[in-house]
Order: structure tokens, then sequence, then C-alpha cells
């Protein structure tokens, strides 16, 4: 699969260049460097750049940032590369957490991100700017419930992983939030949501 997995420009701000790629960027582009093993994550997913495109919106500087189901943490290296003081990182399965350390320290921003196998927020005990999950839209409405207690008042949700008939689902499970904006690739849709 690494044949086929080239450097790629997601956003006008983001590259994501394979770990073994050779690939020298403009001086307009951020290039994230990234190894995405057997996690899920190569940033190259519409799910993924819908995720990135929202994050590009609302990141702002000294953001404290939750990333649910991070894969191979290119999330959490975007909102970190975007200006976010810091973030936790969480996955229910050890490789990816091995990965998105790894990923970290090939972007320079390991010291910036605490990474945590868990269970979606269970056992989270702090509150946050952002919370990002590029997850399926079931997952999200399983967390929907527990939302409030970390996230901020004022804070935003940023959801993707929604495939195309289930955006009205998740907004239910989310209705004590503003939507701020949907977005939406293909078959899919990222929806930004403000806590109010």
């Amino acid at each position: 699969w690494k044949k086929y997995y080239e450097p790629t420009r997601i956003t006008n701000q983001f590259t994501v260049k394979p770990l073994w790629a050779d690939y020298t960027g403009s001086t307009e582009e951020t290039i994230i460097h990234l190894d995405p093993g057997m996690a899920f994550g190569t940033g190259t997913h519409p799910t993924t750049v819908l995720a990135v495109r929202l994050l590009e919106r609302y990141v702002a500087p000294e953001t404290c940032f939750l990333d649910v189901g991070c894969g191979s943490g290119i999330l959490s290296i975007v909102a970190n590369k975007l200006g976010a003081q810091k973030g936790l990182a969480i996955d229910i399965d050890p490789v990816a957490i091995a990965k998105t350390k790894e990923n970290m320290v090939y972007n320079c921003v390991e010291d910036k991100v605490q990474i945590q196998q868990g269970d979606l927020l269970k056992g989270i005990d702090k509150v946050f700017d952002i919370v990002i999950a590029n997850i399926l839209a079931d997952v999200i409405i399983e967390l929907a419930s527990g939302l409030s207690a970390v996230l901020k008042r004022g804070g935003i949700f940023i959801c993707s992983g929604i495939i195309q008939g289930k955006e009205k689902q998740v907004m239910d499970a989310l209705n004590e939030f503003d939507v701020l904006e949907m977005i939406t690739s293909g078959s899919w849709v990222a929806i930004a949501l403000k806590r109010c």
C-alpha cells in the first residue's frame, strides 16, 4: 500500500507527506510527516480532510483540545501546527497509541500532546476548548451524553466520519449544542457545534 500513498495537499495550508517519501513543499505549505502503519489516518481520507478544514477555522492560539479516537494522531498534529497550546489524544487501540506517539515525534509536537489509551470519554477529568472526533456516527452519538463534562461552555465540538443520512441522528443526540456549520465531501459529513 505504501507505493500508492504519496504526498497530498489536503487543504490550502496542509500537505500530508508519508515518512518515506521525498518531498520539498512550498513556503506556503505546512507539511505533516506521517507513518500511519496499521492505524486509521493516512490524512487523505475525506473524513480527515473535512476535520482538518474545521480545525483550521476554529483552533485559536492557546487552545486546549481533546482528540477522541486519534488513530495515527494526524488531527492532534494539525491542531498543534495551528497554534493549539496542548492536547490529549486518546484511542482504544494500542496500535494507534503507538503510532500516534511516533508521529508526534516526527512532527516535533511530542511535548504538546499527552497520549493515552482509553475508551471514548471514560476517565477524562479535564475540560477542553475543542473536542475532535473523527469516528463513526453511531460512536459520536454514544459519546454525546458525556460531552458537556469535558467541553467548556462556548467550546467547540468537531465531529467527522458521518455518512450522509446519519447527520440528523448526530444533531438530535447533540441537541443541547448550537450547530455552527456542516460541510460535506462526497458522501461524508462533518459538523462543528458550540456548547451553549
